[in-house]
């Protein structure tokens, strides 16, 4: 029956630009402004909003073959930008698709000292996203979609597991790759190792290793620690993925500091940081808002939806151990959820089409491999 009104929407007469616009604002959504309506030839409507104070979103919708479906797909690292990629991938693909800028394309910076902008990064950009996008898109093929999916990775990862803990009903399927869901902690392991091998590694060479690299090297392997407990705070980089992709270049890096500014201020001495009494701070004030590590997932499954997760083994920048134990911690999750673990894959260099979840949704088929 969905795939007839699907076929029935996509010979029925879709609303030009001004009459989409006064249909999106007869919807009355507070503080939304339409920054773009236009038809992009004969292939897809763009529709591009902001949700104040600065949450950018653009959905994207086939003009043609519309498969009845929405897709939400994530961004990456500190957002700041529409990824059209995404958006094209879907739109191949027959999806109304959409995509946030998480609220910070103005600069990352502008969160310092701002909670309300933490909340939007961590959460309340994707869901408005969500909500919006579909009735954007019911407003433009005049029938909601049946089915909703959400693919990302990465910070996409996050923002996946983020709407199955927050918002269950949002989606009906969802594929998390390489989560940064345990944020607070993987930001402190990627200060650590900014810390541990600033400056000890000009070139990529790893063939004549001095003894000073040795030993950053495996303190890197090791990951850090609460000095006064001894916790482990978050795993090590699995040894050899330093060579990859994304490896050491990204360790000694200051790219992925960002929370740091946020809490302690822009001119911050990432030096100065105390695994014990400051990462409790940083915890305090960001993990309420940006980690999704609450592995009860009894909502999401209750309603139906179905859960992908996959990393890669040889993912340097969020190594899989993190997603291992998430996984171990969730119950009941033969029934609805599935995790892969990527043989060679560094982080994000390849996935699972979104295909596959809406296969094990809508027909039953369960992934059993990738």
């Amino acid at each position: 029956m969905h795939y007839v009104l699907a076929f029935l929407m996509g010979i029925m007469q879709q609303p030009d630009s001004l009459e989409l616009r006064q249909q999106i604002l007869a919807l009355h959504i507070q503080e939304l402004t339409i920054d773009n309506i236009h038809d992009v030839g004969d292939d897809y409507c763009l529709v591009a909003v902001t949700l104040k104070p600065n949450i950018k979103v653009q959905v994207w919708m086939p003009k043609k073959g519309w498969n009845g479906r929405f897709l939400g797909t994530g961004n990456g690292g500190s957002g700041g930008r529409i990824i059209t990629d995404k958006l094209a991938y879907g739109v191949q693909r027959g999806f109304a698709t959409a995509n946030t800028d998480l609220g910070t394309s103005n600069g990352v910076d502008e969160a310092i000292h701002q909670p309300a902008r933490w909340a939007d990064f961590g959460y309340r950009a994707t869901h408005l996203m969500t909500e919006i996008g579909k009735q954007i898109v019911t407003a433009y093929y005049r029938r909601p979609p049946h089915h909703a999916y959400f693919w990302g990775c990465s910070t996409g990862g996050q923002q996946a597991l983020m709407e199955a803990q927050r918002y269950p009903l949002d989606y009906n399927g969802i594929i998390a790759g390489a989560p940064a869901n345990n944020r607070t902690h993987l930001h402190m392991q990627l200060l650590y190792n900014y810390l541990v091998t600033k400056g000890l590694f000009p070139a990529a060479d790893f063939t004549h290793l001095n003894t000073l690299q040795e030993a950053a090297l495996q303190k890197v392997h090791k990951g850090p620690v609460n000095p006064r407990t001894g916790e482990q705070i978050y795993c090590g980089v699995p040894a050899g993925t330093e060579k990859s992709d994304g490896g050491i270049g990204v360790l000694s890096s200051e790219v992925f500091l960002y929370p740091f500014r946020w809490v302690f201020g822009a001119d911050y001495d990432y030096s100065r940081f105390d695994f014990d009494k400051d990462a409790a701070v940083v915890d305090s004030l960001l993990a309420p808002v940006l980690n999704a590590t609450t592995p009860d997932l009894t909502r999401f499954k209750n309603a139906g939806g179905k859960l992908i997760m996959y990393t890669g083994k040889d993912d340097s920048l969020v190594p899989a151990c993190d997603a291992m134990k998430y996984y171990e911690q969730v119950k009941g999750r033969e029934e609805f959820f599935k995790y892969f673990l990527i043989p060679g894959m560094c982080h994000c260099s390849s996935g699972i089409e979104v295909e596959r979840i809406v296969q094990w949704v809508e027909d039953g088929i369960v992934p059993d491999r990738m």
